[in-house]
């Protein structure tokens, strides 16, 4: 059984955080970020995605290093078909 929480951020942006067991001693997340306008997507995946893998990191008893920004912006500028 899982969990959820709906929070604004600025309207009308959404993110939703759901956790739900993985295992006995584990838990996944799964996050959605939900906003109007293309331009924010770039930016937004970069920032969710490095702030994710910190998390993780952490989580992982490992040391959080600094996410590559650059080449998280140039994936993202090419998956979405952008430049930010």
């Amino acid at each position: 059984m899982g969990c959820g929480l709906d929070r604004l951020y600025a309207d009308p942006s959404i993110l939703r955080f759901e956790l739900e067991a993985d295992g006995e001693d584990a838990c996944r997340l799964t996050f959605t970020n939900i906003f109007d306008g293309r331009d924010s997507a770039t930016p937004l995946a970069v920032g969710w995605h490095a702030g994710l893998d910190l998390l993780a990191a952490l989580l992982d008893g490992r040391k959080a290093e600094s996410a590559p920004w650059e080449g998280l912006q140039a994936a993202y500028e090419h998956a979405f078909g952008s430049a930010a």
